[in-house]
């Protein structure tokens, strides 16, 4: 038996739990030996970040509808009321735990945690809670899995990007010693709770694994002769979500800038004719998901300095996630990543791959 804890900041990254990373999460909870739970501070926290982020958009979003107004000198009546933020989060935490429910997944309260034990933990600053005595949330969802979900003849898989307060300093997949012998005072073993620092991440090595190979769509995919997905068309009619992705996902300091410098645009995006296909996944008889990379070439302008640079070009590694709807022909969930890079060949402007690297992968060249 396989249980599963959510932190808050794992739905927060997918505010209405639409992308392929949940899509996945919900089959192997239907389909597997897997029950959820999810603390109700979990539920508390998301559903007041989510008020927090629509105040401030809507304040933005009433700004810029004022500044147009004023350009065009007419009123729009387009104004976003504040007072519909109420009804927005009410609506909001519906959504939640209408998710949560279809499931069938347990919501935890917290009640029934003496205080008196966060205090000790505090004083004490022991993991979550830091130095600066902050961890309090933390450490009542941390108690919350102690004292309710973890069980010796279970595996409870608690899954956070949160690396200071619940990760190894070593390992952000591993738990912080003092979460260890927590669970050795509850006379659970370490194996008891597993750590793990994304959604992608348990996807990866708990879902993605049972799900049924599809060789022979794979070979048909590799060729563009698949009725119901072409690669090579799909990038290039879908440049603007691509871009608006990598806006949001890459990091420049691969590119060799610094953190202070900032990617103001993305002028223009080429994909070459050649993609590299890794699998192609049944996840039911009408959804397959397909995973493939691509390097692509970016035109770009980075605010370096206080000013704007000349556009300047540079090559991308890109990772997908297609979920295809293999009756309706249609992308049904799409998950973009850019994973690590070390620079760029100055011979052939491919991206090194490893930072061990001594020739380009590429073009052969030896590298600097």
């Amino acid at each position: 038996m396989l249980n599963i804890v959510l932190d808050s900041n794992v739905i927060i990254n997918d505010w209405r739990m639409r992308g392929i990373e949940f899509q996945l999460l919900k089959w192997f909870i239907i389909n597997c030996n897997a029950k959820l739970f999810v603390p109700q501070l979990v539920i508390d926290e998301v559903t007041n970040k989510a008020r927090e982020k629509l105040q401030k958009s809507i304040r933005l979003a009433n700004k810029n509808i004022k500044e147009v107004e004023r350009i065009i000198n007419k009123q729009t009546n387009s104004r976003i009321s504040i007072m519909l933020l109420l009804k927005l989060k009410k609506e909001y935490r519906s959504y939640l735990l209408n998710f949560f429910d279809d499931l069938d997944a347990k919501l935890i309260a917290h009640d029934d945690i003496p205080h008196d034990v966060l205090i000790k933990r505090s004083l004490s600053r022991k993991k979550p809670f830091n130095n600066d005595d902050k961890g309090y949330r933390d450490s009542i969802i941390w108690e919350t899995i102690l004292q309710s979900i973890a069980i010796c003849n279970a595996t409870t898989i608690f899954i956070t990007d949160n690396k200071n307060d619940f990760a190894s300093n070593k390992n952000a997949n591993i738990l912080h010693d003092d979460l260890l012998d927590d669970l050795k005072s509850k006379e659970l073993s370490k194996e008891s709770v597993i750590l793990c620092d994304s959604l992608q991440s348990f996807n990866d090595k708990y879902v993605r694994p049972e799900l049924e190979r599809e060789d022979h769509v794979k070979d048909q995919i590799k060729l563009n002769q698949y009725p119901h997905l072409n690669i090579t068309n799909w990038l290039n009619e879908n440049t603007d979500l691509i871009i608006s992705e990598i806006h949001n996902k890459i990091d420049i300091t691969c590119l060799g800038y610094f953190d202070d410098h900032k990617l103001t645009y993305i002028d223009s995006i080429d994909f070459p004719s050649k993609f590299e296909l890794d699998k192609v996944k049944r996840i039911d008889n009408i959804d397959i998901l397909v995973s493939f990379s691509v390097i692509c070439e970016i035109e770009a302008y980075f605010w370096i300095g206080g000013r704007d640079e000349l556009p300047e070009s540079n090559m991308l590694p890109l990772e997908f996630d297609l979920m295809v709807d293999t009756v309706e022909s249609l992308i049904k969930g799409v998950e973009l990543r850019i994973p690590k890079f070390y620079g760029n060949c100055l011979s052939c402007g491919h991206p090194v791959m490893s930072d061990a690297a001594e020739t380009c992968t590429f073009c052969g060249v030896e590298l600097c």
